[in-house]
C-alpha cells in the first residue's frame, strides 16, 4: 500500500506530463517494488522501456509535444540542448523552421536512449551529435519556462543557435533559409559572439558564420575580433558546384555569391 511520503515523493520526481526513467525513480529513493505497485495500480504507465509517464489515461492517448520530451530527457540529465533552427524559431525568428527536412534540433553527444524513440511524439525529434564548444563550456545555452508548471528548457541563445545552423549546412538545411535568418539578425551581442567564435574550433562552422556576417554587415560584425576565429587552413568544398570565396576559401551556393 502507497505511504503518503511515498505518494508525496513520487509527484516530485515525477511531475505530470513528463517521463522519468526507473533509473531515476529508484535514485529518488522509492523501491523497485514500490515503481511495480505504482504501475499496476494506475499511477505510472510505461512509455518505453524503462520510463513511465504519471497522469491520466486518456494523457496516454495523446502523443507528447516535444518540449515535454526534451524537458524529461534533460531533467535525466542527458547532455542534450534544443539547438539551431529549432531555437532561432524560439527565439521569434522569420524562417528558421524551414528547411527540406523539417524536424526539432537537440544538440549535443549523448544519444537518444532507446525508451525515447519508443514514445508517441507529436513532432520529429532528431539529436545533432556536434558540439560547438567542449562538453564542460555551456555558454550561450539558457533556460526559459515552457509549459502550465514553467518547467525549465534549456535552448541555444541566438548567437548559438545561428553557429549550429551552419553545422547543418548544406544536407540538413537549406542556405536561403540561413539567409534569411541572418538577414533578422541585427541584434545580436558582439561580446556573446567573440567568446563562442574564440571557443569553438570547427573550421567549416566558423568560416560560414563569417561568411554570413560579411555578406549582410550588421554593426555586430565589425565588433568580431577575427584574430581569435580559428579558420584552419586550404579550401572547403561545402556545397557541390558552387562558388569559391576568395576571403573564406569555402564554395557557396552560386546564387547568394
Amino acid at each position: 500500500m502507497a505511504t503518503r511520503a511515498s505518494l508525496t515523493l513520487l509527484h516530485q520526481v515525477a511531475p505530470e506530463g513528463l517521463a522519468v526513467t526507473r533509473k531515476q525513480l529508484l535514485a529518488s529513493g522509492l523501491t523497485g517494488a514500490a515503481i511495480d505497485r505504482y504501475v499496476k495500480s494506475g499511477w505510472l504507465h510505461l512509455v518505453g522501456r524503462g520510463a513511465y509517464l504519471r497522469g491520466p489515461d486518456k494523457a496516454l492517448a495523446r502523443p507528447l509535444r516535444w518540449q515535454q520530451l526534451a524537458i524529461s530527457l534533460q531533467r535525466a540529465e542527458l547532455p542534450l540542448h534544443v539547438g539551431g533552427p529549432t531555437a532561432l524559431a524560439i527565439h521569434g525568428y522569420p524562417d528558421a523552421a524551414v528547411a527540406e527536412h523539417p524536424a526539432i534540433h537537440l544538440f549535443g553527444k549523448a544519444r537518444m536512449p532507446a525508451w525515447a524513440a519508443q514514445v508517441k511524439l507529436r513532432e520529429n525529434v532528431a539529436v545533432r551529435r556536434f558540439e560547438l564548444l567542449p562538453p564542460r563550456v555551456r555558454a550561450g545555452v539558457v533556460p526559459i519556462q515552457w509549459g502550465p508548471w514553467d518547467w525549465s528548457l534549456w535552448i541555444s541563445s541566438p548567437e548559438r543557435a545561428l553557429l549550429e545552423t551552419m553545422a547543418l549546412l548544406p544536407d540538413t538545411y537549406d542556405f536561403t533559409a540561413a539567409d534569411l535568418m541572418f538577414a533578422a539578425a541585427g541584434n545580436l551581442d558582439a561580446t556573446a559572439l567573440n567568446a563562442l567564435l574564440g571557443w569553438s574550433r570547427h573550421v567549416q562552422v566558423n568560416r560560414l558564420f563569417l561568411w554570413f556576417a560579411d555578406r549582410h554587415g550588421h554593426p555586430w560584425n565589425a565588433e568580431i575580433d577575427r584574430t581569435r576565429v580559428f579558420t584552419g587552413a586550404g579550401k572547403r568544398q561545402v556545397v557541390a558546384g558552387g562558388r569559391l570565396d576568395a576571403r573564406y576559401k569555402i564554395t557557396v551556393p552560386a546564387e547568394l555569391a
